[in-house]
């Protein structure tokens, strides 16, 4: 069987192991081998529910990166439509209003994502606060802005994923493929497979 490495599929390695360990117990009088297969046994458990946990934890990413996805269509469709009846109770696209709460227009903040863009909605939505009492239309549309802001911040990915690391839980490692090494093995020159931990000498 050809020997794993860190580059080696999980499902490979899992095959390697069980015909390691069927090898191992061909030799049930050779007591350098006793409680080899077990233990071979056990670390390759441990790899294969931590590979598990990590796919698990991947396909439920998937929701969430399209929820994201989502709102921020949504947020940013709904600053430039705010821009735009700015605009049209100004009369014009550099009026009192739209000037005020688009000084810079929408690019500022419609380009940033995750908490940046929740941050300068936020500003958004104070500015509309500050024409209640000029504007008689100021507190319906920061009303808009603040649900946008609202719903944007609900659907927010995981912290791992933002620090960009990969999911899973804290039971297991978050690095699935890390628990390979639990596999080394070792050809003697006989010819035999073994593990890491117990090479012979």
């Amino acid at each position: 069987m050809q020997l794993p490495s860190p580059r080696t599929p999980i499902a490979r390695c899992e095959q390697i192991s069980l015909y390691t360990q069927r090898m191992l117990q061909k030799f049930p009088n050779e007591a350098g081998l006793a409680g080899l297969d077990t233990m071979l046994a056990t670390s390759t458990q441990t790899l294969m529910a931590t590979q598990s946990a990590y796919r698990d934890s991947v396909t439920a990413l998937i929701v969430v990166r399209v929820d994201v996805k989502f709102a921020d269509y949504v947020a940013d469709k709904g600053v430039r439509q705010g821009q735009r009846f700015a605009q049209l109770a100004d009369g014009g696209s550099k009026g009192r209003f739209s000037s005020h709460l688009y000084p810079d227009g929408t690019t500022p903040i419609v380009r940033l994502v995750g908490e940046s863009q929740v941050t300068e909605m936020k500003k958004l939505e104070g500015r509309y606060t500050s024409l209640v009492g000029t504007w008689s239309d100021a507190a319906t549309e920061g009303a808009k802005i603040a649900a946008f802001c609202t719903r944007r911040r609900q659907r927010r990915l995981p912290r791992c994923v933002r620090q960009g690391r990969r999911p899973g839980p804290r039971s297991v490692s978050a690095r699935p493929r890390d628990a390979r090494p639990l596999l080394r093995y070792h050809r003697d020159r006989n010819g035999f497979v073994w593990s890491g931990r117990h090479r012979r000498r």
